[in-house]
């Protein structure tokens, strides 16, 4: 992946509450942070990916395309020039505890 523009999707899932943002990176859709972290408590199957390497280390998604689908039919979808962004629902909008607790746990187990 490009560093550029993974810390510039870092940068965005920073701030990130309450949407999910899907990047069509190296031929597949992909979930970063907190995008990736809503996906799994709505999908709590999907594998979970660390990048690491020497300047960042992040979590993120691939999505296959029936779950882009399903998303496509389950969820208000808004599609940009370089994501696409799903509203996630307020139950599974958890503080930041919870997410700082899924980084930490991934941390220890990938």
């Amino acid at each position: 992946m490009r560093m550029n523009i993974l810390n510039d999707i870092l940068e965005k899932e920073g701030d990130n509450r309450g949407s999910v943002y899907l990047y069509c990176l190296e031929d597949s859709w992909k979930a970063f942070g907190y995008s990736a972290f809503y996906l799994s408590l709505l999908y709590p199957g999907m594998k979970i990916v660390k990048y690491d390497n020497p300047d960042i280390i992040c979590f993120f998604v691939c999505i296959s395309d029936d779950c882009l689908m399903e998303i496509f039919e389950m969820s208000r979808i808004y599609v940009g020039n370089e994501c696409i962004e799903m509203k996630v629902p307020e139950r599974i909008c958890g503080g930041e505890n919870e997410y700082v607790k899924w980084c930490n746990e991934l941390c220890l187990n990938l």
